[in-house]
């Protein structure tokens, strides 16, 4: 009970440097399969040894076997291979388990196209977002009003409890399937019909694809968690903005013109900014979201002709129905998450728009008309309207920017992909 109240009403602070930090870490394992510091990139000088590469190299071969191994399965499969699909379904009463390898080969080739653009911006030195895992590093807390701080403390909890538990149950299954699978497979060279050379192999396929199902488990939970960590700390910013600029529109009739004058700059140099990381942000993000609905649509697509197949429903096949239908609830809470930014900017143009009305009607009515006066409405309308047509926010690749609007209409349509399929499959 206590330590479910320390997640809901923290009382110990988390660092948002070492969140970041822990970010850089978690992205080089699972994202960039690359071994090197910020010194090293900020200095362009990333070493070309066997310790950088490491990762890259058996997890990009590791990725390439999977894939080359799940083509010959499709293709050109064996009569063990066989065999050992059709034991598997009759021991575990379900059919059809072939179905999963061309979606995962859909998958695979999408996540190792996506890091190998990383790959590349990386030792070219054009991966900008270095420079904010470089800024936020050093982030200073007392920056951060308690509220928020407190905020970001609990989201960092919850999403730490939600990933573990997430990734644990992935592993779990994993290791069920993989016991079962082996068990076969060593059934078969005790009856004569593989030789010890084939076992051997064949367990060494079904090891490497369980490491590659593990780490993708570890990008969609681990890794994710922490990008949600940081655009949920870009979202805090903007919303400080848009409080701090309803508090300034409140008391603006109290307020001096050099006073005005004065937050209005620092209003837009903030926004300028903001704006700007987050967009260097959406880059890298753009990709992972892209790849993730991608990840979505194949797993309602398994999950239709999977079930379509089946003559008997029981709690084997039931479960993989379930665990093919998560990465479509996983997507819709992400862009739950991440469609709050056009919604903010929105608000901040309106209050901007309703402010500057105001105080150029009042000018008007003073019969204020010096240089500087119209200088400031010019500058001030051609900001607001730019700021009203700004795309602040994360994009799913280059496909769509992702809204409320948009997010409510994916959720429909995924429905109506599901109705189609389902028309398609089990009513032939």
């Amino acid at each position: 009970m206590q330590r479910i109240r320390q997640y809901v009403y923290p009382t110990d602070f988390i660092q948002i440097g070492d969140m970041v930090k822990d970010f850089f870490e978690c992205f080089k394992y699972y994202v960039f399969r690359l071994e090197y510091s910020l010194d090293d990139y900020q200095n362009q000088r990333i070493p070309w040894t066997y310790q950088t590469f490491r990762r890259a190299i058996w997890i990009t071969l590791n990725s390439w076997i999977n894939i080359l191994s799940f083509l010959h399965l499709i293709v050109y499969p064996t009569n063990i291979e066989l065999k050992t699909m059709k034991n598997f379904e009759s021991e575990l009463q379900f059919d059809r388990c072939d179905l999963i390898f061309p979606p995962s080969i859909f998958v695979f080739v999408m996540l190792e196209y996506f890091w190998f653009t990383l790959f590349h911006e990386i030792l070219t030195y054009k991966f900008k977002v270095s420079q904010l895992i470089v800024k936020y590093s050093h982030f200073n807390n007392d920056h951060l009003e308690p509220e928020y701080h407190r905020y970001i403390t609990r989201f960092s909890h919850i999403g730490n409890f939600a990933s573990n538990t997430l990734n644990v149950v992935v592993v779990i299954n994993e290791i069920i399937f993989y016991l079962l699978i082996i068990h076969r497979i060593y059934s078969f060279y005790l009856n004569d019909e593989i030789s010890m050379f084939f076992m051997i192999i064949f367990i060494l396929l079904i090891t490497n694809s369980s490491y590659r199902i593990e780490y993708m488990a570890g990008q969609l939970f681990v890794a994710m968690k922490y990008l949600l960590f940081i655009n949920e700390f870009f979202k805090i910013q903007l919303k400080r903005l848009v409080i701090h600029l309803r508090w300034t529109i409140k008391l603006d009739r109290f307020l001096l013109l050099s006073k005005r004058r004065s937050i209005w700059t620092r209003f837009m140099k903030k926004y300028v900014q903001l704006y700007y990381e987050v967009a260097i942000f959406n880059k890298t993000i753009s990709g992972v979201f892209l790849d993730i609905e991608a990840i979505s649509k194949c797993s309602i697509v398994f999950c239709i002709m999977f079930y379509s197949k089946q003559i008997h429903m029981n709690i084997h096949n039931t479960i993989i129905v379930i665990l093919s239908l998560a990465p479509f609830i996983y997507t819709n809470g992400l862009y739950s998450r991440v469609a709050q930014f056009p919604q903010f900017n929105q608000i901040a143009s309106q209050k901007m728009m309703q402010w500057l009305a105001r105080s150029q009607y009042r000018r008007h009515y003073r019969h204020d008309r010096n240089r500087l006066f119209i200088r400031d409405i010019i500058k001030s309308n051609l900001f607001v309207q730019t700021m009203s047509k700004n795309r602040f926010g994360i994009s799913c690749g280059q496909v769509f920017f992702i809204t409320k609007f948009k997010f409510v209409e994916l959720f429909l349509l995924n429905f109506v992909l599901i109705l189609m399929f389902y028309k398609k499959f089990c009513l032939l």
